[in-house]
């Protein structure tokens, strides 16, 4: 049963009150001289306690909590809109709008929701899912649920300190699988990043095989496609590639821009590296791979 967030944070403030007992203690009764010492003296520790049992216990009890005023893309998410499944996921993996949760709690529901939407094409939810899955701390389980990096356990059953390690090593091949079989859906609907990562991919080995003809192919198809800034004063996308379905704030906009001129840089030195060692013959085989994708 999922409580209301006016009654999570009810719960949470009430709790919280428990840190004035001692105060209340020494000003509403009629405590000694001693005793007034030692409670007063107690008192950072019974703080430092409460507030650990908060952090260990309760937050993990009560979960995530959406802002107020946010509470509807839950119940819009929760009808089946791809959009509001992917702000939903967006609100709960970058902590915005004051979300309660711990880093894993929100990574977890973040990419529940990102599934839901790129499940139903959401091209900006299966770039965002991908990107999440490759992070180094989040991992797949061969149940399709996730798993954090501290919060593998060795098994009880097998002594040996190394099923953790081999644990961890599959869930992490399971999440990179997954994150492939995103990049190349946003990229196949001309999503730039999607398809510079893609280029990488292939140009390293990293989850696929290693193949420079391919790499050059998705790398040159990113720096094609790379849209201009978003224009200052109109706040117009001047982009010809696909048109972002949710219209992010002005600093979360700036950050972005900033991180997209960082990766088309580093998609750049990667083709120009690939055009040092490339064949002819290669190169021609990569631009006819990009014109076949274009038509179709």
């Amino acid at each position: 049963m999922r409580l209301s967030p006016i009654v999570t944070r009810s719960l949470l403030w009430g709790f919280r009150l428990f840190h004035l007992t001692p105060l209340a203690a020494l000003i509403l009764l009629p405590v000694e001289k001693w005793p007034a010492v030692v409670i007063a003296f107690l008192w950072p520790v019974w703080m430092l306690g409460v507030l650990f049992f908060e952090m260990a216990v309760l937050q993990k009890w009560l979960g995530p909590i959406l802002p107020l005023g946010a509470d509807h893309l839950r119940r819009d998410a929760e009808a089946g809109n791809a959009d509001a499944q992917y702000r939903l996921a967006r609100t709960y993996v970058s902590n915005d709008d004051g979300v309660f949760s711990n880093a894993g709690d929100g990574s977890y529901h973040g990419i529940f929701w990102y599934r839901k939407a790129a499940a139903q094409g959401h091209l900006d939810a299966a770039f965002a899912l991908a990107e999440t899955l490759m992070q180094g701390d989040v991992l797949a389980d061969d149940g399709g649920d996730l798993l954090y990096v501290h919060d593998v356990p060795p098994d009880p059953d097998d002594p040996i300190a190394r099923y953790r390690r081999q644990r961890m090593i599959n869930s992490a091949t399971l999440a990179r699988d997954e994150a492939l079989k995103n990049y190349r859906i946003a990229a196949a609907q001309g999503h730039t990043i999607a398809q510079g990562r893609l280029g990488e991919m292939y140009r390293i080995g990293n989850t696929v095989s290693k193949n420079n003809v391919t790499a050059h192919m998705w790398l040159s198809l990113a720096l094609a496609g790379k849209p201009e800034p978003v224009d200052d004063k109109t706040g117009r996308d001047n982009s010809n590639g696909p048109k972002r379905r949710s219209k992010p704030s002005c600093e979360l906009q700036a950050i972005e821009t900033e991180a997209m001129r960082a990766d088309h840089y580093a998609f750049s030195m990667a083709l120009a590296h690939l055009n040092a060692i490339m064949t002819k013959a290669q190169t021609e085989r990569a631009q006819i791979k990009r014109a076949e994708f274009e038509r179709t």
